[in-house]
């Protein structure tokens, strides 16, 4: 899909952090001299390595930590004055857990899923 929608010629970076269920297509998805940036493994640690593609297609491979906290207090401060959104993909009561985690589990979203206390008001849209 993701050649689709750029023409055939992929991305020129990609942070994953999930690992092996994405491994194939997001290695795929790589434009020639793409970068490949893994920073967790919450889906796996083993994933195999088409070496005929890493060195035609000269695609970088880095591993990467979440960083510092004086990093994560950046972060934050940007996030706080607006510049970086979150994708939300739904607002949900907690009564609704099982749902949301059910929706992660089949990919049926784009974002994440906010869970708010049952009293708070919940829909769709960013939190």
């Amino acid at each position: 899909m993701v050649l689709e929608l750029t023409g055939g010629r992929g991305v020129d970076i990609v942070f994953d952090s999930v690992g092996a269920p994405f491994w194939d297509e997001c290695f795929a998805s790589l434009s020639l001299n793409g970068r490949y940036v893994n920073c967790g493994v919450t889906g796996g640690y083993a994933a195999q390595l088409h070496l005929g593609q890493l060195f035609t297609r000269q695609i970088s491979i880095l591993g990467s930590f979440n960083g510092t906290k004086q990093e994560m207090r950046e972060l934050m401060r940007a996030v706080n004055r607006g510049e970086l959104k979150p994708v939300v993909s739904e607002v949900l009561p907690l009564a609704q857990a099982r749902g949301a985690h059910k929706k992660m589990e089949d990919r049926d979203l784009f974002g994440k899923i906010v869970l708010v206390p049952d009293s708070a008001s919940a829909g769709t849209g960013p939190a």
